[in-house]
């Protein structure tokens, strides 16, 4: 629970003055809390003095604020510094595509409403970057009116010719948008006469900004986090049963040998399961739980008085 990191955090703070390596467990503490700006701080002060792996997790970390804050600059620098400590693959290609980033916005432009900040070539996508506005708010309304959450700050929207998108993000054809602690989204040359498609798009990825916002780098089922953004996005997709058992679903779904609308829709299925049988405030609280630190098992045991793997085994049979 957030209870765990908001007693650790004034312990770390206490002992920080004397003991250096605090200022790595209270930021690191902050960062879990949402509270960025006093996380930089202390993790800008331990990464000074650290040395080795938890020197490593200070930069990755400052990383990771200062990109989800859209500080390029110092998310890059930050990067940087880790991969001197040890060359990480993942924090490598996150770097890489930081980099793409920078280079993407040329000359971008922002737009802002209240809970968003669009990004974008405003020649190529300025009359579509107000639509995005527009459905984005009403993604926030509705889906944190039936959640009862909403991220804790603005969200950072990226808009894409598809060329930059593919390039950068290297997703599979079929991808109509992506989440990474930003939404972005292919959208040069759209036909805003399909408003429709768009407007299930971004609901599907502000869903996922909404459970990022309530887990941070926790881990979560792929069928999970992709069932829950269909469910609020495709209100009417077809109910199937198990296709593939769910464990198989776990990862991304690329490489699986079935479509991947197979996959989504049988996320979806049991996601609607879960909600409609248990009702939303306990995947509520089953997110909260993974966001506090539980591992999963616990998490799902704890929220639905089941084990999970007993449910991945056993739903739709």
């Amino acid at each position: 629970m957030e209870g765990r990191y908001g007693e650790a955090a004034p312990l770390f703070r206490q002992l920080a003055p004397t003991r250096p390596e605090a200022l790595l467990g209270l930021g690191l503490s902050l960062y879990r809390l949402k509270e960025y700006q006093d996380a930089a701080k202390a993790l800008e002060a331990y990464a000074e003095v650290g040395k080795g792996e938890e020197k490593f997790l200070a930069c990755q970390t400052l990383f990771s604020i200062y990109y989800e804050t859209d500080h390029l600059n110092k998310a890059l620098r930050y990067a940087e510094e880790a991969l001197l400590v040890k060359d990480d693959p993942n924090l490598k290609a996150l770097y890489q595509r930081a980099l793409a980033d920078r280079r993407a916005r040329g000359n971008a432009i922002r737009e802002e409403s209240a809970h968003f900040t669009v990004i974008f070539d405003g020649y190529a996508q300025g009359r579509v970057s107000r639509t995005v506005l527009s459905i984005l708010e009403d993604a926030y309304s509705e889906i944190g009116g039936e959640f009862r959450k909403y991220p804790s700050g603005p969200v950072i929207v990226l808009l894409y010719s598809k060329r930059d998108f593919d390039e950068i993000l290297q997703a599979p054809e079929w991808a109509g948008g992506s989440y990474d602690g930003r939404i972005r989204i292919p959208v040069r040359g759209i036909d805003l006469t399909r408003e429709g498609l768009l407007r299930r798009v971004l609901f599907h990825e502000y869903t996922h900004a909404l459970v990022h916002s309530m887990i941070g780098d926790a881990s979560l089922p792929v069928w999970i986090n992709e069932g829950l953004a269909e469910y609020f996005s495709e209100r009417n997709s077809p109910v199937t049963g198990h296709v593939v058992p769910l464990k198989m679903l776990e990862g991304p779904f690329v490489n699986l040998g079935m479509p991947p609308e197979a996959a989504y829709a049988e996320s979806y299925s049991a996601v609607k399961y879960l909600i409609d049988r248990y009702g939303l405030y306990r995947m509520q609280e089953f997110l909260e739980n993974i966001g506090g630190g539980e591992g999963l098992n616990e998490a799902f045991n704890d929220a639905y008085s089941m084990d999970y793997n007993q449910f991945v085994a056993s739903w739709g049979k």
